[in-house]
């Protein structure tokens, strides 16, 4: 025999033993009756046979690492657990079923004390709970039972009262003393108490509450101790304020922070006139949200309910104009309340709506986020924060719709007029007005470069300092343009001229560039001639430099406001009206003043030359 052939024997002696082995098993029933089972990786189903050999369940893995099975088992039988149809192990089941289920819930919506009863016959040792409640702390408790089992009618007897000292523990009723009977699986019966406890001094024993429930005549005590809990305060950072935000609670980049940005009122009016159907405020839809992160540092999980109010700022209570509709988020309660769980030592997010009316005026209010703990009347933090309702401005509504006219109208007439204005000008004068044009962009080019580098220094500021450059060098060439050709068309053919260099080389083309830059040129064309600086026919003369710095500067504070206005139609980029005002008169006029002025001299040479 070959060497080769013996050690292919020999690898199928391996592999035909591995198979056969048993997969690693781990299976636990738990208090519930359910079977939880560890899985292997790379395992598809699962199969339970019982002592028999008969099939009692079988489940597919889902691919996860753990699974729960749920099947009517025997007490004290061994059952056979398979993993894709290989053996993997052998699990007992317990002694005796779960009948009943008996939960606790001190207070409602924090840790639930979950018990299974599995049908003895004596009397259970009392059960001690400690309940963390501060002194003068209210909260509401729930007692519950559950038949878990398809067995016969079960009597269940209740009875809780207080055993603290007097003034120590209220409890509302005084005592619950109640039966019932439980017939079929999954039947169940609530009962209901409030606790408060006093705000007096505590003796070392802590106040109690006994519970005594009693199934099938088998009694089982609880002891229910509420204890100091001075850490829950403590125990719920708040902090991430976000409004408005997303249903997800992430913040909009694209409004400022704590605003609430209402629809102009003007275009609903214009759209009624023109009979466009508008998307409107819906009263039963939120219109924006506002989210909290809760970080929970303590080691338990915490319920929290989370009630949002927006305040007026001058009354100090809630303002009418964001009240939530009934039945929307409010529970009955006529407020937007929402209720979270946070694990241990993890944090969420928590989102409520915030609904607007229609006609909510502009104005700065107040939002309040309240986080109670569930099932208690304590409070565990109350943040408030500055909120403005903001509403677009009519006339930069109205600046906007006139800058859409202007530019598409200027579009229009360049269309039109285009081979008359060029047979006009002639090829020199077309030559010279490109070459200025390139001129022009290669300097403003620069100048924005510069301007720049000198932002991530001033930030907003560099207006003052980069913008003083950009329009120096930007109306020295304006300037000598007109000296050199002061016609009506001049400011057009040198500007698309600029514009389709800076396409070209850095694919700056964009729609709203018709808006942006469209506009530029019709403010400097119309102002130009208004104040006599150009003309249709040629002048001897040159053009004289106080209308001209008038025109120019006129209209390029008029560019620079429009720019702002697109800015935040387009962009939702939004400026205080000092930043506004300053930009249009300091960057726009007077900056474009001095460059047309230091520009003088430029022109007359150039001028001179040409000539």
């Amino acid at each position: 025999m070959s060497l080769y052939k013996l050690l292919f024997i020999i690898g199928l002696i391996l592999i035909t033993g591995c198979s056969h082995k048993n997969l690693p098993f781990s299976g636990l029933f738990r208090a519930d009756g359910v079977l939880e089972i560890q899985i292997p990786q790379n395992i598809r189903n699962i199969e339970i046979f019982d002592e028999s050999g008969s099939l009692v369940s079988s489940s597919p893995a889902f691919g996860l690492q753990s699974i729960n099975v749920r099947f009517q088992w025997q007490p004290e039988k061994n059952y056979q657990v398979f993993f894709d149809k290989k053996s993997a192990g052998n699990v007992t089941a317990p002694s005796h079923r779960p009948q009943y289920r008996i939960c606790i819930h001190a207070p409602i919506g924090q840790r639930t004390y979950e018990f299974y009863t599995s049908g003895t016959l004596t009397d259970q040792k009392d059960t001690v709970l400690v309940v963390p409640m501060l002194e003068n702390e209210k909260a509401d408790i729930l007692f519950e039972v559950e038949k878990v089992a398809d067995s016969e009618d079960g009597l269940v007897v209740i009875d809780v009262k207080n055993i603290s000292n007097k003034g120590e523990l209220s409890l509302i009723p005084r005592s619950v003393s109640d039966s019932t009977i439980l017939k079929f699986e999954y039947d169940k019966q609530n009962w209901s108490a409030q606790v408060t406890r006093s705000g007096g001094s505590i003796n070392t024993v802590l106040p109690q509450i006994q519970a005594d429930i009693t199934i099938d005549s088998v009694r089982y005590r609880y002891l229910l101790s509420f204890g100091t809990a001075t850490a829950i305060r403590d125990s719920i950072e708040v902090g991430g304020w976000s409004l408005p935000a997303d249903e997800n609670g992430l913040s909009s980049s694209r409004q400022a922070p704590g605003t609430i940005l209402m629809p102009n009122q003007l275009w609903n009016h214009l759209s009624s006139m023109l009979g466009v159907n508008v998307k409107a405020i819906q009263f039963f839809r939120p219109f924006t949200y506002q989210s909290i992160v809760l970080h929970n540092t303590s080691t338990s999980p915490i319920g929290c309910m989370l009630t949002g109010e927006i305040l007026d700022q001058t009354t100090g209570e809630e303002s009418l104009w964001f009240k939530a509709p009934d039945n929307q988020f409010t529970g009955g309660t006529d407020k937007i309340i929402s209720f979270v769980t946070v694990a241990p030592g993890s944090r969420e997010r928590c989102v409520l709506p915030v609904y607007v009316d229609a006609n909510t005026p502009t104005g700065a209010f107040t939002s309040r986020i309240t986080v109670q703990r569930l099932g208690s009347d304590r409070i565990l933090s109350c943040i408030e924060n500055p909120v403005k309702v903001l509403r677009g401005d009519a006339l930069f509504t109205g600046w906007t719709i006139g800058i859409g006219i202007l530019s598409f109208g200027w579009l229009l007439l360049v269309l039109i007029f285009y081979r008359r204005i060029v047979g006009a000008l002639g090829l020199r004068i077309l030559v010279l007005l490109s070459l200025l044009g390139s001129l022009q962009f290669c300097l403003s080019f620069i100048g924005r470069i510069i301007s720049s580098v000198m932002y991530a220094v001033l930030g907003p500021f560099n207006c003052l300092v980069g913008g003083l450059l950009t329009e120096v060098l930007t109306y020295l060439l304006v300037t000598s343009i007109l000296f050199l050709v002061p016609r009506v068309g001049t400011m057009t053919i040198a500007g698309i001229v600029n514009y389709i260099m800076g396409g070209i080389l850095f694919g700056s083309f964009g729609l709203t560039d018709i808006l942006f830059i469209g506009s530029g040129i019709a403010f400097r064309e119309i102002l130009l001639f208004a104040f006599g600086v150009t003309h249709f026919k040629p002048r001897e003369n040159p053009p004289p430099i106080v209308p001209m710095m008038l025109a120019l500067g006129l209209a390029d504070a008029a560019s620079t406001f429009t720019s702002l206005t697109l800015n935040a139609v387009f962009y939702r980029l939004y400026f205080a009206d000092w930043y506004i005002m300053m930009n249009v008169v300091i960057t726009g006029f007077l900056y474009t003043v001095i460059g047309v002025y230091l520009g003088r001299p430029l022109g007359r040479s150039l001028r001179k030359v040409h000539v």
